[in-house]
């Protein structure tokens, strides 16, 4: 289904098109509740100054328990969940240091592009530590701030993972059956003598809670690590093929590191305040994926100034902090309630969420009114050229 006749204009695709049966409600109340609690508590705590790193750090994880099945979910939320960690750190110590700035978006651009030849998490996990980077190097702290903002997302990350292993208590044994035969052999060894075909795991929890604990809980949190190790370890060989001049994957992240060095430049030639606006837009709009065709950078433009414009809307002026906590949670909701019904909103809805984030930053001293959509018509503007002036090769996915 989509909204205009112009879908048949195979460039609006990702654009227009909207999957109504991909509504997941009950996955996009877990995950806000793990951005909700978190924050909640960060603030009735008095730690606002990383109300910023709880809230994203808790997004970027319930995003990723969308990926893989059983095992190769908690590694991919594992996964996420540390290397965000290590951007925010990274992030905050680097910020507003020009040099440094150059040097980190650099590598971490290279570094993204690379990855996005090893599959779809991998290209995930890189995009996430750009925009991350991007995000926290707004707000420079000392060593000590660092790290205890890096822990504050780490935290907030292992939230939404436990979450998703108490989720795992519902499974039917149906569903459990329909897990691949290599990541269900610590369920099936618990569940195969206590519970029929159908009925919930959740149902004998009181007659073999620590069963269901040790197999359920415990056991992938044990075997994460290892798939995790061995997937690295298998991704090497590739990895490698495409460190050359032929390889599509080096030579976007060529362009990506390009593009975001231009980003920071060119916002410190013109004294934008704002550079990380600009920075994160680029990090969000020039991203390959296996399968990705124009149509969804042409997508991700819309969304992100479309997510721009009502963030300025919503938080321009003064802006209160229950304001920036509501907008946060409300927009998180509909991130992931809309995350596969139609890739333009959910990029607008993750767009406003993240402009939020900042906000928390701002709240003394807001942005005048209309940066946040001047920061990302540049952003715009620099990843259209960078796809103009060094196009992909021909079949090459953007």
């Amino acid at each position: 289904m989509s909204f205009f006749p112009i879908k048949s204009n195979p460039l609006f695709a990702d654009t227009l098109v909207v999957h109504q049966k991909n509504f997941h409600y009950l996955f996009a109340l877990r995950c806000t509740l793990g951005v909700f609690i978190p924050l909640v508590l960060v603030l009735i705590y008095g730690y606002e100054e990383y109300a910023g790193s709880v809230a994203y750090g808790a997004l970027v994880a319930g995003m990723a328990s969308k990926r893989g099945i059983y095992t190769s979910k908690i590694a991919t939320m594992l996964g996420i969940s540390f290397t965000v960690a290590l951007a925010t750190i990274i992030g905050a110590l680097t910020g507003g240091q020009l040099y440094w700035e150059i040097a980190i978006f650099s590598l971490f651009g290279v570094l993204t592009g690379l990855m996005s030849a090893l599959g779809k998490v991998p290209d995930y996990i890189g995009m996430h530590v750009l925009v991350a980077l991007a995000i926290f190097s707004f707000h420079p702290m000392t060593f000590e701030g660092a790290l205890i903002s890096g822990g504050f997302a780490l935290a907030a990350s292992f939230f939404q993972l436990l979450l998703c292993l108490f989720s795992l208590l519902f499974l039917s044994a149906s569903e459990v059956n329909a897990i691949p035969a290599n990541e269900n052999a610590d369920l099936l060894s618990y569940i195969d003598d206590y519970s029929t075909d159908g009925q919930s795991i959740g149902g004998v929890l009181k007659e073999k809670l620590h069963l269901i604990v040790h197999g359920i809980l415990l056991r992938p949190l044990i075997r994460a690590p290892m798939y995790m190790w061995s997937a690295v370890a298998s991704s090497l060989p590739e990895l490698k093929e495409n460190l050359s001049w032929d390889s599509s994957y080096a030579q976007h992240g060529l362009r990506l590191a390009c593009a975001m060095v231009v980003a920071i430049i060119a916002s410190n030639y013109l004294h934008f305040p704002y550079y990380y606006w600009i920075v994160l837009t680029v990090a969000y709009i020039l991203k390959p994926s296996v399968n990705i065709t124009y149509s969804r950078a042409i997508a991700r433009t819309l969304g992100t100034l479309l997510g721009a414009t009502i963030a300025t809307l919503i938080l321009g002026g003064n802006t209160s902090l229950l304001v920036v906590v509501a907008t946060c949670v409300v927009f998180s909701a509909l991130a992931y309630l809309l995350s596969e019904v139609n890739y333009a909103i959910a990029i607008t809805m993750i767009s406003v969420f993240v402009l939020g984030v900042m906000s928390f930053a701002d709240l003394n001293s807001p942005p005048p009114y209309g940066y946040r959509i001047l920061g990302t018509v540049l952003g715009c503007l620099i990843s259209i050229s960078a796809y103009l002036l060094w196009p992909p090769k021909k079949g090459e996915a953007i």
